[in-house]
């Protein structure tokens, strides 16, 4: 289900081979169907930008828009997201019928075991299609259940 805006429309599996790319150092990885070694594609990043851009990722969780869903377990890091879902021909707006929340992040920031992405369509709540309110809350559940079950010790 690809969601954004004009031109500018991602698979959830590109957004978190982005955030990976990220949250790993600046690999770009090969998507696997289950767990496997890593197959790296190239390096689209830095290490040193990688380091930076975890930093700037964790701030949204801590001071920006998605803070209602900081962890007290990890230090969680990723970014809100708003778009259409395309899943209606000609649909073409925010005030349409395929609106989709998002989230995409990992954790923890120092050495990131997991990404996660949380989509929710057509949020139905009456308080709008905000990656925020409807998507963060969901990430940081699933992201804090998955490391406790890695046995990723907690902050």
């Amino acid at each position: 289900l690809a969601t954004g805006y004009g031109g500018m429309v991602l698979s959830p599996v590109e957004v978190v081979q982005a955030m990976g790319a990220i949250a790993n150092g600046g690999n770009l990885v090969k998507p696997q169907p289950k767990p496997a070694k890593p197959e790296v594609i190239r390096r689209v990043l830095s290490p040193e930008t990688s380091e930076k851009m975890k930093l700037v990722l964790e701030k949204v969780l801590i001071s920006g828009t998605a803070m209602k869903s900081q962890s007290n377990l990890y230090r969680l890091a990723g970014k809100t997201a708003t778009g259409y879902s395309h899943t209606h021909v000609g649909h073409d707006s925010l005030a349409g019928d395929a609106n989709m929340a998002s989230f995409v992040g990992f954790g923890p920031v120092e050495n990131p075991r997991v990404v996660v992405y949380v989509g929710v369509e057509n949020p139905a709540d009456g308080k709008g299609v905000h990656g925020s309110y409807h998507a963060a809350p969901v990430f940081r559940e699933v992201a804090e259940k998955t490391l406790q079950y890695l046995k990723v010790a907690t902050k």
